[in-house]
């Protein structure tokens, strides 16, 4: 018969097995449910990255008016992460700063740098015409006009006419933003656009009959025509217009006080799709020029131009291999 002592020490000795057990199953267990909520957590989170990422990967490719990626970088972290992107404007081959995007993704959520996009005005009384500049910043931006809108009413200042600037501009290289008239076809616009300067974007115009119906460059819909590569351009366009239109995230609509209609930001990239299936089939109703400022000058007067508006400038250096002379 085992004595009090020897029974004391074999029931502390099962008692540390048990204790060391339990605490092995405790430590297992937040373990396997640590690592199953860091795994989690990493598929959600890279899920709406993945999202940011897709969006402006589209955007840059559907929108943004003579805006071009120069890199980035994404710092994440185990529950968010930072998308920026570095931009910059192409000025007839040269490329001038212009403000980043700084975009994030959540375990929850998807967010795009909206403040970045908008462009800000500024009405000039004495002249009755507005100056736009990104909405972050000074960076002064060229602004298309809506053909369809009432440029009529007495407080509403008139499209902008600035092609007689660019006589004051000599030495400098210039982007100007051109709205047309009425929409033409790519190989019209072929004739009608001068040789001597370079043609950095296509606008689709909107279906929209506000006067101020945008002003988020991200829900500008054109595109840049690559070198001798139209159709396979236009192609490249159509896929990113149709993978946008899957991802209703980040569709929004909004209430305008004139008319009192309502118009979704997805409406113009809908009627793409619906009647431009093909680069012969578009129609464009606007454009973005660059080059010396002198060359500008062949345009004014001209009947088909609605409205012009400068965007950004620099000095002409003769160190500059221009792309258009």
């Amino acid at each position: 018969m085992e004595t009090f002592e020897v029974l004391a020490k074999k029931t502390k000795k099962k008692n540390r097995q048990q204790i060391i057990l339990i605490s092995v199953t405790v430590v297992v267990s937040f373990l396997v449910m640590y690592a199953g909520l860091v795994f989690a957590s990493g598929k959600l989170l890279n899920r709406n990255f993945r999202r940011v990422m897709d969006y402006y990967d589209q955007r840059n490719i559907i929108a943004y008016p003579n805006m071009h990626v120069m890199g980035g970088n994404s710092p994440k972290g185990q529950f968010s992460s930072i998308y920026h992107l570095e931009r910059v404007k192409d000025v007839d081959g040269v490329f001038i700063p212009y403000q980043g995007i700084n975009a994030s993704a959540t375990l929850f959520a998807a967010h795009v740098d909206s403040e970045r996009d908008y462009v800000k005005y500024q009405t000039f009384e004495h002249q009755g015409e507005r100056r736009f500049s990104n909405n972050q910043s000074v960076y002064r931006h060229p602004v298309f006009f809506n053909v369809k809108g009432d440029w009529n009413g007495e407080y509403i200042p008139k499209p902008s006419q600035e092609l007689p600037l660019t006589k004051e501009m000599k030495g400098q290289l210039v982007e100007v933003a051109l709205t047309f008239d009425k929409p033409y076809s790519y190989q019209e616009l072929q004739t009608m656009l001068p040789k001597n300067l370079k043609k950095n974007w296509f606008w689709f115009g909107t279906t929209n009959t506000e006067i101020d119906y945008s002003y988020s460059l991200a829900d500008i819909y054109g595109l840049s025509f690559e070198e001798k590569e139209d159709e396979m351009s236009y192609e490249r366009f159509r896929e990113n217009l149709l993978a946008a239109l899957k991802d209703t995230k980040f569709k929004n609509s909004m209430l305008y006080g004139r008319s009192g209609k309502t118009f979704s930001n997805y409406d113009d990239l809908e009627f793409i799709k619906e009647n431009y299936p093909t680069l012969a089939d578009a129609r464009f109703a606007g454009v973005i020029l660059t080059g010396k400022a002198e060359n500008f000058a062949q345009l004014e007067n001209q009947d088909w131009i609605f409205a012009s508006s400068i965007g950004a400038a620099i000095p002409n250096q003769p160190y500059y291999q221009l792309d258009v002379e």
